[in-house]
């Protein structure tokens, strides 16, 4: 994100440059079947895209989207990515 303004807060975030998503305790069989699962014929949830990368982090991944061109974040974009992150966090 791009921030405009001293507080990097929601209200301030201007563009969305990329999409990260960190998996936390990946076992190997588990990153070896999303590897293979990139760019695959769509299952129930639909394909997965390759991302741009992947890192390790410890126990997990990260993996990365960078975007081609930066997004707008119009208000009712904020608000739908907000509530994409908290749909998509596990909450125990």
């Amino acid at each position: 994100l791009s921030y405009r303004g001293k507080a990097n807060t929601l209200l301030n975030a201007r563009e969305l440059n990329a999409i990260i998503i960190d998996l936390d305790s990946v076992s190997l069989n588990e990153l070896k079947n999303l590897i293979d699962s990139f760019d695959n014929t769509p299952g129930y949830f639909g394909a997965i895209p390759r991302p741009t990368f992947l890192v390790t982090s410890g126990t997990g991944i990260h993996i990365y989207y960078v975007l081609d061109q930066p997004v707008d974040l119009f208000p009712y974009l904020k608000q739908q990515f907000k509530e994409l992150k908290y749909g998509l966090t596990y909450k125990a």
